[in-house]
């Protein structure tokens, strides 16, 4: 009786294994995919330095999600964290709605397997 038992447990976990290896083996042929979307915001033109101005939205199916600026329209405007992805002023000084009335950026979102460009655009308005 003891065998029998032994028999059927061992048969339950070797299924179990099973279904769990093929599982596995499945999502690792899913291709890698980053959903992303493009970030507008508007700030005034009195910022300062440090300041959160935004977070960039992303999820992965794989790997964990990273964040890098690529180009800018005016020199170190922002800077981000790269485990977050918020977004904060770095130079204040360039926050002027008369000379930069629109600043951009791109944010680089990576996982490890791809990378997805998040376009940024930073309207600065003047204070009355």
């Amino acid at each position: 009786m003891k065998a029998k038992t032994l028999l059927m447990y061992v048969n339950i976990v070797m299924a179990t294994m099973v279904l769990f290896i093929s599982c596995e083996s499945d999502s690792e042929n899913d291709p890698s995919v980053i959903t992303t979307a493009s970030l507008s915001i508007s700030v005034f033109d009195n910022i300062t330095a440090g300041e959160v101005i935004g977070v960039i939205r992303a999820r992965t199916n794989k790997g964990l999600l990273s964040y890098e600026l690529g180009n800018q329209s005016a020199e170190n405007a922002i800077k981000i964290d790269p485990i977050s992805g918020t977004l904060v002023v770095d130079n204040e000084t360039v926050f002027d709605a008369m000379i930069n009335p629109v600043i951009t950026a791109e944010v680089l979102v990576n996982n490890g397997f791809i990378t997805e460009t998040v376009e940024v655009v930073i309207s600065v308005d003047a204070v009355n």
